[in-house]
C-alpha cells in the first residue's frame, strides 16, 4: 500500500470505502489499523484525523455553500487510475497542507483565495477523492468509523490494550495526537538496533513486544492538565424511566438541561471554558467565568451545562443558548426579551474531575459529586436525587418537564469518569413529542420541519434523539448526493 514511502489519498479513500461497506466492527478495525501501520510518523495524525471525519486544523472556514460553489465550477474529475496529464497522485500530507493553507488565509479577498487553493486540490482529485474530500470538509463522512472503532484500531496498530488508548484520548482530547505518540514510539522501538539474534528479525515476537512496550510507555504522557480540555462522558438513551433503572440502579438522577455542555478549568485567576467539541468559548461566557472565580479553589476542572434562562428561571429555546455561545449577543427574536440585549448563560454543575491538585476521575461518581458540593453553592448544582425507586425518579422527571427542561439523566453512583463512547453507566430519558405540554412551558419537543405524524408517534428513546435535525448546519442539495445528517 505504500507508494514512494508515502500514503496516497486514494489509499485512504479506499480504506474509508472498505470501512463503510462492512457492518463488521472487527473488519472496520482491521482495515483502519492496517493503514495506520503503513503511515509514516508524520502521516499518522493525518490518517487518524481524516478517518475520524475531522481535519487536523479542526476548522478552516469552509462551509456547505463554499463546497457546493466549488464543485459546480470544476471540470470533470480525472480517472481513478494514473494521474492525468502526468501530475502526481495526491498524498494525504499535501492534502492536509492545502487545508492548513486554506485555514491560514485571512483578510480582504480571503474567500477567493480559499476557493483557488481548494480548486487546485480538487482539480487533481479522482471522482472518489472528490467525494471523500467534500464529505470530510462538510463534516458528513458517515463511514461507520465511530470514535470507539477508531480507538480500537489505534490500539491494534500499536499493539496495546484499547483501555490505554481510550484513557489517553480522554485526557489528551486529540485522538490524532494520541495516535501519533503511540505509533511513533512503536516505530522507533521496532527499528532500533538491538543485539543480534532471531528476535531482532523484522516481524519477530521480540521486536513486536518492544514496539508495544514503547507505545504503552508513551501513552501515560497524556495526563490531566488544567487548561487543556478533556473528552467528556456521554449518556445513552433509555426508552423510559423504568428502562433506565433496569440498567442503572441505584442511580443519581439529574435534570437533563437542553443547553451547551461546558467544561470549566480554573487555574488561579485564570479561567477557561470549553465546549463538548473542545472549542474555547471563554470570551463569550463572562458570567460563567465570574462564577468560577468565586468558587474559592486554587485549581479545578468542572463538568456542567450552560443554558440561557428567562427571568422566571425557565429556559429560553435552545437556539437562544446556541446563539449566545456563538456571539456576544442573542439573535433578534420579535417579542422576546432575549432580543433586547445579551442573555447571560447560567451554569448547572454536575461533576468534578480535579480540585486543588488532586485528580478525581477514578473516584466513584458519588464521591466526586460530594466534593463538588463542597466547593459550589447549592444554586450552581444540577437538581439531583439518589434513588433506587423508579417511581421516585418518575416524579423527579415530571418536575424537570414542568420546569421546561428535557427530562433526566440516570447515572451510576459508583462509576469512574470514562469518556469516548456512550456507556451503560449513564442513561437519558426524554419526554415524548405527544406528551402534554406543562402550562406556560417554553420547551419545544418537535422541530418545525417534522411531520406531525412522526412527532406524535415517537417514544422517549434513541429514536427521539436520532430524529432531531442538526442544529448547527442545514443540508444542501447542491452537494454530491449522500444521506443528509439527522443527528
Amino acid at each position: 500500500m505504500r507508494h514512494n514511502a508515502v500514503v496516497l489519498l486514494r489509499d485512504l479513500v479506499r480504506t474509508s470505502e472498505a470501512v463503510a461497506a462492512t457492518p463488521r466492527r472487527g473488519t472496520k478495525i482491521a482495515e483502519i489499523a492496517s493503514l495506520l501501520r503503513e503511515a509514516s510518523p508524520a502521516e499518522v495524525p493525518v490518517v487518524a484525523a481524516f478517518l475520524s471525519g475531522e481535519l487536523t486544523q479542526r476548522q478552516i472556514g469552509v462551509g456547505y455553500a463554499a463546497i457546493a460553489e466549488l464543485l459546480a465550477g470544476l471540470g470533470p474529475a480525472q480517472d481513478d487510475n494514473p494521474a492525468q496529464d502526468g501530475a502526481p497522485a495526491l498524498t494525504i500530507s499535501e492534502t492536509d497542507a492545502v487545508f492548513a493553507d486554506v485555514g491560514a488565509v485571512t483578510g480582504a479577498g480571503s474567500q477567493a483565495a480559499r476557493r483557488r487553493l481548494l480548486a487546485t486540490l480538487f482539480g487533481r482529485a479522482t471522482p472518489g477523492e472528490r467525494e471523500f474530500l467534500s464529505r470530510l470538509l462538510a463534516g458528513e463522512l458517515h463511514q461507520g468509523a465511530l470514535e470507539g472503532v477508531m480507538v480500537e484500531a489505534v490500539a491494534r496498530a500499536a499493539g496495546v490494550p484499547a483501555a490505554e488508548v481510550r484513557r489517553a484520548h480522554l485526557l489528551g482530547g486529540s485522538l490524532p495526537a494520541v495516535t501519533s505518540a503511540a505509533l511513533t514510539a512503536a516505530a522507533s522501538a521496532a527499528t532500533a538496533p538491538g543485539p543480534p539474534g532471531p528476535t531482532t528479525a523484522p516481524g519477530a515476537t521480540g521486536t513486536a513486544d518492544a514496539a508495544a512496550s514503547a507505545a504503552s510507555a508513551a501513552l501515560p504522557s497524556f495526563g490531566l492538565e488544567v487548561g487543556r480540555p478533556l473528552r467528556q462522558v456521554l449518556a445513552s438513551s433509555a426508552g423510559s424511566v423504568p428502562a433506565a433503572f433496569a440498567r442503572v440502579s441505584p442511580a443519581a438522577v439529574e435534570w437533563k438541561i437542553d443547553g451547551i455542555r461546558v467544561q470549566v478549568h480554573v487555574d488561579g485567576e485564570q479561567v477557561r471554558v470549553f465546549t463538548r467539541t473542545l472549542d474555547d468559548i471563554t470570551s463569550r461566557v463572562p458570567a460563567i467565568v465570574a462564577m468560577a472565580r468565586r468558587l474559592g479553589v486554587r485549581s479545578a476542572v468542572i463538568d456542567g451545562e450552560a443554558v440561557a434562562l428567562r427571568p422566571d428561571g425557565r429556559p429560553y429555546p435552545f437556539q437562544v443558548t446556541s446563539a449566545r455561545v456563538a456571539s456576544q449577543a442573542a439573535p433578534p427574536t420579535a417579542g422576546d426579551a432575549a432580543s433586547r440585549g445579551p442573555v447571560p448563560l447560567t451554569a448547572f454543575l454536575f461533576d468534578l474531575l480535579h480540585v486543588d491538585g488532586s485528580d478525581l476521575m477514578d473516584l466513584p461518581a458519588g464521591d466526586r459529586f460530594t466534593q463538588l458540593a463542597a466547593i459550589a453553592p447549592p444554586g450552581l448544582l444540577i437538581p439531583r436525587i439518589v434513588t433506587a425507586q423508579p417511581e421516585q425518579a418518575a416524579d423527579f422527571f415530571a418536575q424537570a418537564i414542568a420546569a421546561g427542561h428535557e427530562g433526566l439523566v440516570a447515572k451510576s453512583v459508583d462509576a469512574p469518569y470514562r469518556a469516548g463512547r456512550r456507556g451503560r453507566s449513564r442513561r437519558r430519558a426524554f419526554r415524548t413529542c405527544s406528551s402534554p405540554r406543562p402550562s406556560g412551558s417554553s420547551w419545544t419537543p418537535c422541530w418545525p420541519d417534522w411531520p406531525a405524524t412522526t412527532c406524535g408517534s415517537l417514544e422517549p428513546s434513541a429514536a427521539l434523539t436520532s430524529a432531531i435535525p442538526s442544529r448547527t448546519r442545514s443540508p444542501t442539495s447542491a452537494l454530491p448526493p449522500w444521506p443528509a445528517r439527522t443527528s
